[in-house]
């Protein structure tokens, strides 16, 4: 299985990027918890996405 339970899967609103984490999937692994802020690398990945820089 690619993803399981030693996987942490966050779902980000991008309203309030400063309490982002709305849902979360395997938290322990990271202490994350709902309403954490968006990381560095997940605001790295959406710029590229978009291709603004």
């Amino acid at each position: 299985m690619l993803i399981g339970s030693h996987c942490e899967i966050v779902l980000h609103s991008l309203q309030d990027l400063k309490c982002s984490a709305i849902r979360i999937a395997n938290g322990e692994h990271t202490g994350r918890q709902i309403g954490s802020p968006i990381t560095d690398l997940a605001l790295r990945m959406l710029h590229d996405m978009t291709g603004r820089r």
